[in-house]
This record gives C-alpha cells, structure tokens and sequence, in this order.
C-alpha cells in the first residue's frame, strides 16, 4: 500500500504545470539577486525577440493575481513592454507551432524570474543591455551612486565632478541607471549632464552628435543591432513622412520568418507589429490608396493574400482574397462576391487582384554599407 501510495505520489508530480518545474533565468538560478535581475531586465524594454527559460509560463492579466490569458514556452518569442518589480509584461511576437496556448499578439504578465535575456554572463553584469550608451558628465558637488532608484537607496559610492559616468538607461522619478567604472547604479539626473549621444560599445574618442531624427536613429540602430536580423527596407506605411523600418526576422537567405516592423518615435526606434510569415515577400502598390503593404502566403496549396496598414504605435492586417490552387487557381469572385467574406472593401480586393504591385527591396547590412545609407533610404 505504501508502495503504491508513493507511486501515485511520482505520476502526481509529473504531470504537474511545467512552470512549477522551470528553471529560473540563468543568471538568476545562480546569485538569487531578483532585484538586480528585474532592472537589467528593463534595460531590454523594446526588445521584440525576448523568450523565457521554462514552459508553460502563466501570461495573467494583472502583476500577480491576474486571470490567466495564456501560457509561453521557450520556443515563443515576445516583446517585453515593461518591467514592474519582479514583473514583466510581454507581447507575444512569435507563436511556435508548439505552443497551444500562445498566439501572436497575447499580451500580459509574466513572472520576471522566468524571463531570459541574450546577454552573455559579462554583458549582464558589466555591459549595458541596449549596446549603446549615452555619456554624461557629474556637475559641480558630486553625486552619490545609489543602489536603488530613490533619495532613501543605499549609497554605493560618491562620484566626484567632472566624472564620466555611462548612462544606461532612464527611470521616472528623475534617475539615471550607470555605470561608472565597474561599479552600476543610480544617480538623480539632476546631478548628470548628457554630453554625448549613442556612443557604440567600446567608446570611441569622438563623441557622436545626438540623434535628430529617424535618418539617424534608424542607422544607429540598424548599425548596433544588425546581428539580430536579417535584410532590411524602409517604407512609409500611413504617408506621414517618417517611414518604417522592416527587418526580416530571419538570415539573409529570408527564408522560414517574418518581419518585425519599427519606427520612429521621436527619440528611438520601436517595434510595433510584425508582417508575413514564412518565406515572406512584400509588396506595394505606387500611388494606389492604401500605402500599407501587402503579403501572400500559402498553406496546402491555398494562398492567401493579405493587407498590413500602420496606424499610430500598431499594425494591423486583414485578408483581401485567396487563390486555392489545388482547384485550378483563384475563384472568380466577380461572379459570385466571396471576398465579402474577407473584407467588404472592393477596392482593396480589385487592386490586389488586377494590378501589379511592386516587390519591396530589401537589402543585407552588408549591401547597405555598400551602396550607402543615403542610397538604402531611397
């Protein structure tokens, strides 16, 4: 009886939630430090390729106690919003087939514990997450390095005027997170004065002018981050004068991703949706009034043909028609009105059937750095 009890006792814990049986971040598991963990973790805020270290993470509603949304596993890539205290709130970016309770575009809390960073064990302590810094300088009086991110933190050390501190990263309140030497922390901003903009890891004796715009801003970071992704386009997707960024979320062969399209929001570039899937190939139509672009993927011999448009800070698509090509090509929805069931905007459904759009090009950094950043952006 006992025997049995005990056996009972093993299946029960196996099939336990996997979550209970995660392994914590890497580096967490290791010096149990969750508060420093959670605040480099918010040095990733906008990274649109996180992913956590477990399976069957609880994505809640609220920090904590929220109702459950959904679940994330290893294998799904998410967006990480904000970071709250030992919480993270994440959109899903990338669904894997594996994942059944996950969906592009879930979007919740997760227990900051369980979120993994890409950084190398020397990158976490040591390195800011962004891979970029701003300088600044330490005026007049000094300014005390605070452990947390208020008057009442612990001091850690007091930075002498004129002092060249690295500005990771900026907190409400009024506090710089940086690293002064080997030593990370805060300091009120008051105390710091920024001298320089965008420094590359590694310095540099020149100090770079601060960006001004999305020119700049887009090749800053397409320069620190171009490792991350595949080819790359711009192209303005609502007509407002500052194209988008779209980088493929693949190698340079394009091919089994999608793209992740940025942009500009005055002082960064930001990630606000994704387009296509598989070997994706985008298209626009010149002059035409939709700006947005245009995919057709397929599954099983159907392809579907749909629309992205941007507005404001999302992406949003809708499908305009499909081609089932195991029945000999597309339906003739002139006949008989089907596209209605896709979308009731005729217009949109006559321009993605009858004219001819043009292939959006899209070009390695390598290309990039050939041809130059003024001829990329035309």
């Amino acid at each position: 009886m006992k025997r049995r009890i005990l056996t009972l006792l093993a299946l029960a814990l196996l099939l336990l939630p996997v979550c209970a049986l995660a392994d914590k971040a890497r580096f967490l598991i290791r010096d149990g430090n969750r508060t420093y963990h959670s605040q480099h973790l918010a040095l990733h805020a906008g990274s649109a390729n996180c992913r956590v270290s477990g399976n069957y993470i609880t994505v809640r509603s609220g920090k904590g106690n929220g109702s459950t949304l959904g679940h994330v596993e290893q294998a799904d890539a998410f967006r990480l919003d904000e970071v709250s205290g030992n919480y993270a709130r994440i959109t899903v970016t990338y669904a894997a087939p594996t994942s059944p309770k996950s969906y592009v575009g879930l979007s919740g809390w997760v227990n900051a514990d369980y979120v993994e960073c890409p950084c190398s064990r020397d990158e976490y302590y040591y390195n800011s997450a962004r891979r970029t810094y701003d300088l600044g300088t330490v005026v007049s009086g000094g300014a005390q390095l605070k452990e947390t991110a208020s008057s009442k933190g612990r001091s850690l050390s007091k930075i002498g005027a004129g002092e060249t501190v690295e500005i990771l990263a900026e907190y409400d309140g009024g506090w710089y997170r940086v690293r002064w030497g080997r030593r990370m922390g805060f300091v009120a901003s008051g105390k710091v004065t920024v001298t320089a903009r965008g420094i590359p890891e590694g310095g540099g004796t020149a100090p770079v002018p601060a960006v001004t715009g999305w020119r700049e801003g887009y090749r800053d970071f397409l320069t620190l981050n171009h490792a991350a992704y595949g080819p790359a386009a711009v192209w303005d997707m609502d007509r407002d004068g500052t194209p988008e960024l779209i980088l493929h979320n693949g190698d340079d062969s394009m091919a089994g991703a999608f793209c992740y399209v940025f942009t500009w929001n005055g002082s960064a570039a930001v990630c606000i949706g994704e387009i296509g899937w598989r070997e994706c190939t985008l298209a626009y139509y010149p002059g035409s009034a939709y700006p947005g672009l245009f995919c057709t993927d397929g599954n099983m011999g159907v392809y579907t043909t749909r629309y992205y448009a941007k507005s404001g800070y999302s992406v949003s698509s809708r499908d305009v028609m499909e081609e089932d090509h195991t029945r000999g090509g597309a339906t003739d929805w002139d006949e008989t009105p089907v596209y209605t069931s896709l979308t009731g905007d005729y217009d949109l459904y006559y321009l993605a059937r009858y004219q001819t759009p043009v292939t959006l090009r899209m070009r390695t950094y390598g290309e990039i750095t050939s041809i130059g950043w003024d001829a990329f952006l035309r």
